[in-house]
């Protein structure tokens, strides 16, 4: 992690790096400061990946560029998988016609590999969630409170009875309701794609789905309107319905 902070401040995104940094670290003393990211800097010195001239440090030219991309990309497809333990990420960056792949996992290891072909992300996507669909009859579609997922503390959130009881302020009981409220509390992972235009403050979430993992079934959550207003909705899947969300939020908007 101190070599991507690192890397970010070399770039020339100082700011950025302090940033990453307390976040990750929170309030450390100057000297730790110090430290971590010299100690950071010799590893990025060793690997080649950054070098040092007429005492001005710079990265090696291809990684100066995904650290540009990185920044500066205005079109990002975001895919993240949260389990029990464990918090991955998987990013892809447009870049011209080609895309910056970004991996991350629990917040530590993080890759870069460059370039990826848009017609390659699917398949990325799909391996890195690696659904389970099951073959529940179809179509289930549910409506949920709209704060479902905001309004649960942790503890709740793994709570079969305090999760049936919430939905059950949107949904009438029935065993499909009984079936989320269980992969809901008691699945192995919740995780997103999403499709993102714009950098910074100004970016707009276009399309995008939640996953809800449970032991045998998939199910899709996402928003929809109805009359004026905003509901949540989760959807059954079976393996050819997550494909064709996968590829609604992937595809129509590159």
């Amino acid at each position: 992690m101190e070599e991507f902070i690192a890397a970010i401040a070399v770039s020339g995104r100082a700011d950025a790096a302090k940033g990453v940094l307390v976040n990750t670290y929170g309030k450390i003393s100057a000297e730790e400061e110090r430290a971590r990211m010299m100690t950071a800097q010799h590893s990025l010195l060793a690997r080649g990946l950054m070098a040092v001239t007429d005492g001005v440090s710079r990265l090696e030219p291809a990684f100066q560029k995904v650290m540009d991309v990185f920044f500066s990309s205005k079109t990002v497809i975001r895919t993240g998988k949260t389990g029990a333990y464990t918090e991955n990420v998987l990013n892809y960056y447009q870049t011209g016609d080609s895309w910056l792949e970004h991996s991350n996992s629990d917040g530590v290891v993080h890759q870069f590999t460059m370039p990826i072909q848009v017609n390659e992300i699917e398949e990325m996507v799909t391996h890195f969630l690696s659904p389970v669909c099951g073959p529940a009859p179809l179509p289930v579609k549910l409506v949920l409170p709209s704060n479902l997922l905001t309004e649960l503390n942790p503890s709740q959130r793994r709570s079969f009875d305090a999760v049936l009881e919430y939905c059950e302020t949107t949904q009438d009981e029935s065993p499909e309701l009984r079936w989320l409220a269980e992969d809901f509390s008691k699945g192995p992972w919740r995780g997103s794609t999403i499709f993102v235009r714009g950098n910074g403050p100004e970016s707009i979430l276009t399309s995008g789905f939640l996953w809800l993992q449970g032991t045998e079934r998939l199910w899709a959550i996402y928003s929809r309107r109805q009359n004026e207003d905003s509901v949540l909705q989760a959807e059954l899947c079976d393996r050819d319905q997550f494909e064709q969300y996968l590829r609604a939020v992937i595809f129509p908007k590159i």
